[in-house]
Parts: C-alpha cells; structure tokens; sequence
C-alpha cells in the first residue's frame, strides 16, 4: 500500500480520473479547505486547489466532450467550484446551490450533457451543465436524503437512487421532475452506502450497504433484486464499484476494522480472495488498462492510501 501527501486537516472526500493523456490521477477533498491532484503514476502533488473557505466535503472528476478534464468541488462554504485538471486554475462556480452541499457526482446524460449532480444531505438534489455552469435540475423534497447517486436509466431518463435517514428503502426520484419512478425494498435496517455500475451484458445496477449487515445487488432495468450478500461481521459503511484488469465487475465496501475491506463479484454476488486495510467512509477506485486502483483512508486521516486491486 503506497501513501499518497497530506492535507494540513482530515480527509474527507477522494475520486479519481483518467487524463485524456493517459495519466491517471487522484482528486482528495480534506478539512484544511483545499482539494489536491495526486499524479498516480509517481504519487506526485500535481496542483493544489485553493478557495475554498471551508472543509471540501465533496469531489468528483470528469473528461468534458471538448476534452479537457475537470474536477467538481464542493464546500459549506456554499459554493461548487469547477477546476481545468490541466493546470489547477479555476474555471468557474456553479450559482445556485442550496445551503449544505455535501456530495457531487459527474455523470454524462443520454443527450450527452456533462453534468454535475450536488446534494445537500439535507432535501435538495441539484445539477448543472459543465460547459457553461447553468443549472438543469433542480430537486427539493419534504423529505431528507442521506445518499443520493446519480445514473442515467436504459430509457434515458436521468434518476437519482437516494436513501432517506433512517430508511430501509432505495427510492429512484426523476431529476427532471421531481417525481419518483419506484422503489427497491429489501434492506431491513438504514442504508449506509450506495454505488451503481454496468454489467458487462449491458445490465444496470445499483449495490447498497446496508446496517442489516448486507450489501444488495439491484437490477435497474427490471427493478428487481438480484443478490444479496450476508454473513458480514461489520455493516459496511462505503462501497466502490469498479472492474478488475480482465473486466469483471466488482463492489469494494470497507468498515472501521482494520483488513476488513472486501470485494464481491457483481454478477453472481461471490465473495473474491481480497481483503485490504482501508477503513472508515472514504473509497474510491481507478479503473486502468492492466491494472486496478484502490483509493482510501491511510492509518493517518489526513492522507489517502493506494493499493493495486490484484
């Protein structure tokens, strides 16, 4: 396991990207009000993004149809800010976010509009057009939204799959309007993480940790459940999905116990021979030609580990 630098305060937030030049790189949010852009291929620091006037709670990456990567940051501070990844400048803010941002997800729609999703944990869901930072979507609800992840469904319609506090429930809201599509039930206790993926036949998921001490697989296209997985010691408190070198679909989800982070197989739901020592609610993943990346909390908080998935 490699160490990436430290932030001056806490982690908080990681995601990664894949430069259009091949580099990949690691995007950290920490509690000293900066985000950091770590070269993954030396570990280097490659830019540091200030501005922020308090905590980064939120970071997302992505390549936009003019091939320039950006990245999405997001603060208390009640501002979302938008970065060029070519060389660390600012290209902008995105107006009218709600009070309390927490995450942001960057997601591609069916018309192929780049988007930003931003959710505010609280009983909004926002999304904006990263080529000229205008909102799209505009969610509120009586409600309140622990996690919210954006997907695009097979018949275009741009969804978010949220868990309420203290719901046992996965609820799909259409971003467009507001109004819920269904509902996956299943999970006998709140949810703590979710994540989606595509299988390799086309199928889209959604995989979510619950408190139940299960992780669940759901079939979008159908709203079924596929499998579930049980007999966990610990109820996971994050999950990544990603792929292994050769293709094969994975959920990663890890706890508080040091080497209990573990990987499942997302299309039969089997445990693989993998255990890791990341811990805590920070994960991510980097997807490589030949090689898998792991992203989380090293034994110091204020900086982010990585390990190869093999």
């Amino acid at each position: 396991m490699r160490t990436l630098g430290r932030h001056k305060g806490d982690l908080e937030s990681i995601t990664a990207l894949v430069l259009p030049d091949g580099t990949p790189v690691a995007i950290t949010g920490g509690r000293d009000n900066t985000a950091k852009v770590w070269d993954l291929t030396d570990d280097s620091l490659r830019h540091t993004l200030g501005g922020h006037t308090h905590d980064v709670t939120g970071v997302a990456a992505m390549v936009l149809p003019d091939g320039v990567p950006v990245a999405v940051t997001v603060s208390p501070d009640r501002t979302a800010r938008v970065w060029d990844l070519r060389n660390g400048s600012q290209r902008g803010t995105l107006p009218g976010l709600a009070p309390a941002p927490g995450a942001v997800r960057c997601l591609s729609l069916a018309d192929g509009a780049p988007v930003a999703v931003v959710d505010n944990r609280c009983n909004a869901i926002q999304t904006w057009d990263l080529r000229d930072h205008k909102r799209r979507h505009n969610v509120r609800d009586h409600t309140t939204f622990d996690q919210v992840v954006p997907v695009v469904l097979p018949d275009g319609t741009p969804v978010a799959v949220v868990s309420g506090w203290g719901s046992h429930h996965l609820q799909v809201v259409n971003l467009a309007n507001g109004k819920p599509r269904f509902r996956l039930d299943g999970h006998t206790q709140p949810v703590n993480a979710i994540d989606t993926a595509v299988l390799p036949d086309g199928t889209p998921v959604v995989v979510s940790a619950g408190q139940d001490k299960t992780i669940r697989v759901w079939d979008l296209r159908r709203q079924i459940l596929l499998h579930t997985i049980s007999g966990l010691v610990d109820a996971k408190e994050t999950l990544v999905c990603t792929a292994l070198p050769d293709g094969t679909p994975v959920a990663v989800a890890c706890d508080w116990t040091p080497g209990n982070t573990m990987v499942w197989e997302l299309r039969d739901g089997r445990e693989l021979p993998f255990r890791f020592d990341f811990r805590g609610t920070v994960l991510g993943a980097a997807a490589l030609p030949g090689r898998t990346l792991l992203l989380g909390l090293s034994e110091d908080p204020r900086a982010a580990a990585v390990h190869p998935l093999t």
